[in-house]
């Protein structure tokens, strides 16, 4: 009972330390996310028109024979924005290659 009795007050004597170093990570992912807010506001407020034309370029630019890079699949993935416009457009879907 002793021995364990020294092991937790060992653990409980570095969670002050443990405790610093998960601050200074969140830290860290803060100013990381901060950093690229700007970029992604950027993204978000393009108009759904340039942004259809955005990915029928992209198609002019992939190998279509390689369904790892099948545009439409990836473009629905980003997020529910770009999955919303890229549903919603008929033409969008006719370049879809099995």
């Amino acid at each position: 009972a002793e021995n364990e009795n020294l092991t937790v007050l060992a653990h409980a004597a570095r969670l002050p330390n443990e405790q610093d170093k998960l601050a200074q990570r969140c830290t860290n992912l803060q100013d990381f996310v901060d950093m690229y807010r700007g970029v992604l506001s950027v993204l978000h407020r393009l108009p759904n028109e340039i942004l259809l034309e955005i990915f029928q370029q992209t198609f002019s630019h992939v190998d279509k024979l390689n369904l790892f890079n099948n545009v439409s699949c990836i473009v629905g993935r980003v997020c529910r924005h770009w999955r919303a416009v890229a549903l919603a457009s008929p033409g969008f879907w006719c370049h879809f290659f099995v």
